[in-house]
């Protein structure tokens, strides 16, 4: 990748571990809410039914609804993430940090 370039003497400051901490926490969430999802949506079908309830619930549930859904988690995390790593670089650019701005323009470009 372009931009990924090592970092010699880097020491991640108090800053930059919080916001690494919150990006984990993105990345926790965002498994969170893909088995939430799903989770909601099978027992919505499922819960207190019969075979023949069961059945007419599958064929009712909106599965490209549930789709959409599904596949915007991982957008909506990485967005977050993206604003995290903006506004770290940003940050560091005001302080004229030099090797911390270049570690988050590096993870903002996708680096890790």
């Amino acid at each position: 990748m372009p931009g990924c370039t090592p970092i010699n003497g880097l020491r991640l400051d108090a800053d930059s571990l919080a916001a690494l901490e919150r990006i984990r926490n993105d990345r926790n969430v965002e498994k969170y809410l893909s088995g939430a999802l799903s989770a909601g949506v099978f027992a919505n079908i499922f819960a207190r039914s019969n075979l023949p309830t069961a059945a007419y619930n599958i064929s009712q549930t909106d599965w490209d609804l549930y789709k959409i859904t599904l596949q915007s988690v991982p957008k909506i995390v990485s967005r977050a993430i993206e604003d995290e790593t903006d506004r770290m670089l940003l940050h560091f650019q005001k302080k004229n940090d030099y090797k911390q701005t270049l570690f988050w323009q590096g993870l903002y470009n996708g680096c890790y």
